[in-house]
């Protein structure tokens, strides 16, 4: 029997006491073992991270350029999960022109799903803002907590929100999303 892993589980007889190496063969059993322990290797794979691996990617953006910046992405999948996160350091070079969007690493997603991501960004030296990612069809876009009013509320990213970017500001990002 050639092992049905990973579409489907095999179903393997168990051997009793009373049963004669004939039924099933006894080399037969060890080969469905076999088979079937190669199949479960190949799929969770080798190394440190045997369940996904994660791969260095360079992101696209909207209204941010980079341009020497120092950036840093990665993403992982798991079977149809990707999860993402980054880091760009702004420099002399870069600049925010609006609502600063990042493309998906792989593939795109069904719906447009609520915000559920984070992002954290830093005015060097000066402070820090917590903000959110909006995970869209084939990007995210990326929003700063406002706490000028009563109620914290999600403010589109841009020019001078939450500040005016300058030679080592930075942002992080970090989000998943499933596959399609």
């Amino acid at each position: 029997m050639a092992t049905n892993f990973p579409a489907s589980l095999d179903a393997f007889t168990n051997p009793v006491s009373s049963d004669t190496l004939d039924n099933p063969p006894h080399d037969q059993q060890h080969a469905d073992v076999n088979d079937a322990m190669e199949a479960v290797q190949a799929k969770l794979g080798v190394g440190d991270h045997t369940i996904g691996t994660w791969t260095a990617y360079t992101p696209v953006f909207t209204n941010l350029t980079v341009g020497t910046a120092y950036v840093a992405a990665r993403y992982c999948l798991v079977n149809d999960i990707c999860f993402v996160e980054g880091l760009v350091n702004l420099n002399a070079s870069s600049s925010v022109a609006g609502l600063i969007e990042i493309d998906h690493p792989v593939g795109s997603v069904s719906t447009v799903l609520p915000i559920n991501g984070s992002v954290r960004i830093r005015d060097a030296g000066v402070a820090t803002y917590l903000g959110t990612l909006q995970v869209n069809a084939n990007s995210v876009l990326v929003f700063v907590s406002d706490t000028s009013g009563s109620i914290a509320k999600a403010a589109s990213t841009g020019t001078t929100v939450p500040m005016s970017w300058t030679n080592g500001d930075s942002l992080r990002w970090s989000y998943c999303y499933k596959v399609v």
